[in-house]
C-alpha cells in the first residue's frame, strides 16, 4: 500500500494524541472524584502517585520527551489528609540539571507533598562506562613510554581506547563485502557467516554503552584472524585505492580549489574526494590499531570488567512479565529486595581473588 496523500502518519500521531489526552483527563477527574466522595473514612490516607521520566536525543536541535504514570490509592490510616507523591527520574545531563532544581523549587511550598529525585539507572551506566573509556585512555597514554620501550624502542602507541575502536567499526562496516570475500578464503564460509557475515555495530557517542557490543563482536572474531585480514585488505585493495587517487591528482596539492566552481557536479566530486581522504586516514589509524597486541589484550579485560555494568543496565531496561510484576514487583522493588545485592557480588568476586586481578595485569604486561 502506498499512502498517496502522505497524511497517514501524521493524522495517526494526532489521533493518537487527542485518545491519550482524552484517557489523562478522564483518569484525574476519576481521581478527584473519588478523593473528594470517598465513604471509606473522612480520616483516610489519599494518594496520589505521579512518577515521570524525561530524557532529550543528542543531535544539535535537541528534543524532550516526558513520560507520566499516575496511579493513587484511599487507605483508611485515620491521622492523615491528602498527600501527593512525586517521583521523577532524571539524567545528569546540563539541560535536566536546571530541570530537576525548577521542580525542586516549584513544590517546596506544597503542603503534603514528598518530592523524591532519583537519578536514571541507564544514564549512570552510559556515564559509568565514559569514566571507564577515559581510565583507558590516562592509562594508554600514561604507559605508553615504558611498555612502548621493551617492544619497539621509543615509538608511542598512535592510538587511543575509544577512538579505534569507533573508527575500525566504521572502516569494517565500508570493506564489508571484502572482509566478507577474504575471510571465506582464509578461514572457510563457515567461519566467515559466523564471524563478519554481519555488519560490526557502531560505537555511538552519548550511549557509550554501546561499546560492550562492539568489543564482544571484535572478541568474538578473534584478533589474530582480523589482523591478518586487515593486512591483506590493505596490501590488496587500499593501497591500490590510495595510488588511484593519487594519479587521479586528488592529493592536497592538485586538489582544485572549491571557490573555482560551484556546480553540483563539482561539489560532489569533492565531496567524495574529501570522504576518500578521510576514509583513507581512517584505514591507516585501522591497521596501526589491530596490529598492536595491547589493542586486544585491551579490548578483553574492559569487556570483563565492564560486565556487572551491562548486566544492571540490562536488568532495569528490560520489560517485566506480568507474573514476575505481581510476584516479585518492577525492577526497582526488584533492586531493593535483593537484586543489587547479587549485582554488587559480581564487582566483589572480580574484585577479591587476587588470583584474578594479577591475571588482568599479566595480560595488559605480557
Amino acid at each position: 500500500m502506498i499512502d498517496v496523500s502522505r497524511t497517514t502518519i501524521s493524522r495517526a500521531e494526532n489521533k493518537t494524541a487527542a485518545a491519550l489526552i482524552m484517557s489523562a483527563r478522564q483518569f484525574f477527574t476519576g481521581m478527584k472524584y473519588e478523593f473528594e466522595t470517598s465513604t471509606v473514612c473522612n480520616e483516610a490516607l489519599k494518594l496520589a502517585f505521579y512518577s515521570y521520566r524525561q530524557d532529550a536525543t543528542n543531535h544539535r536541535n535537541k528534543k524532550c520527551t516526558l513520560e507520566l504514570d499516575a496511579s493513587y490509592g484511599i487507605v483508611n490510616l485515620g491521622d492523615f489528609k491528602a498527600d501527593e507523591l512525586d517521583a521523577a527520574s532524571f539524567d545528569w545531563d546540563k539541560h535536566f540539571c536546571g530541570i530537576r532544581k525548577y521542580f525542586a523549587v516549584l513544590l517546596k511550598d506544597h503542603d503534603n507533598c514528598f518530592f523524591l529525585d532519583a537519578n536514571c539507572f541507564e544514564h549512570q551506566a552510559h556515564l559509568m562506562v565514559l569514566s571507564g573509556l577515559s581510565l583507558a585512555d590516562k592509562l594508554l597514554a600514561s604507559q605508553t613510554q615504558t611498555i612502548s620501550n621493551s617492544k619497539s624502542g621509543s615509538k608511542p602507541f598512535s592510538w587511543r581506547y575509544y577512538t579505534s575502536l569507533a573508527i575500525v567499526t566504521n572502516v569494517l562496516r565500508s570493506a564489508a563485502k571484502d572482509l566478507y570475500l577474504q575471510w571465506c578464503l582464509l578461514y572457510g564460509a563457515l567461519d566467515a557467516n559466523k564471524k563478519v557475515k554481519k555488519l560490526f555495530p557502531k560505537c555511538q557517542s552519548g550511549r557509550w554503552g554501546s561499546v560492550h557490543q562492539t568489543e564482544e563482536r571484535l572478541i568474538a572474531a578473534g584478533f589474530d584472524q582480523l589482523r591478518e585480514v586487515v593486512a591483506i585488505l590493505a596490501k590488496k585493495f587500499w593501497g591500490k585505492k590510495k595510488q588511484s587517487r593519487q594519479a587521479n591528482g586528488d592529493d592536497k596539492e592538485n586538489a582544485r580549489p572549491a571557490s573555482e566552481s560551484l556546480n553540483p557536479d563539482t561539489l560532489a566530486l569533492e565531496q567524495c574526494a574529501e570522504y576518500s581522504k578521510r576514509m583513507g586516514k581512517w584505514r591507516t589509524y585501522a591497521i596501526a590499531s589491530t596490529e598492536e597486541l595491547m589493542w586486544g589484550r585491551l579490548i578483553e579485560i574492559s569487556h570483563w570488567a565492564r560486565a556487572p555494568i551491562m548486566h544492571f543496565t540490562h536488568f532495569v531496561r528490560r520489560k517485566v512479565p506480568s507474573e514476575e510484576l505481581h510476584s516479585k514487583g518492577h525492577s526497582l522493588c526488584q533492586l531493593i529486595n535483593g537484586k543489587a545485592h547479587s549485582i554488587f557480588a559480581e564487582f566483589s568476586e572480580m574484585l577479591e581473588p587476587a588470583e584474578g586481578i594479577l591475571a588482568a595485569i599479566q595480560l595488559i604486561i605480557l
